[in-house]
């Protein structure tokens, strides 16, 4: 029998996140202290990133609501 291998969270870092958001580190900093975006998480006690998984839901939810915001 085989042993499913689980991969780790991808964590994103604060450079790619300001590149994915195309926004600087005061206003994401802004959008985290406002709860407008997900807290960043520290992985094995030094990494400080975000985790993919929230950054993907957020993005879901972020269109969901522009387009509730439409109609």
């Amino acid at each position: 029998m085989y042993k499913l291998i689980n991969n780790p969270p991808r964590i994103i870092r604060i450079k790619e996140m300001l590149s994915l958001l195309r926004c600087s580190r005061a206003t994401l900093h802004r959008w985290v202290k406002n709860d407008l975006f997900p807290q960043p998480k520290m992985v094995a006690g030094k990494t400080v990133g975000w985790l993919e998984s929230d950054y993907l839901t957020w993005l879901q939810d972020k269109d969901n609501s522009m387009m509730l915001s439409l109609k």
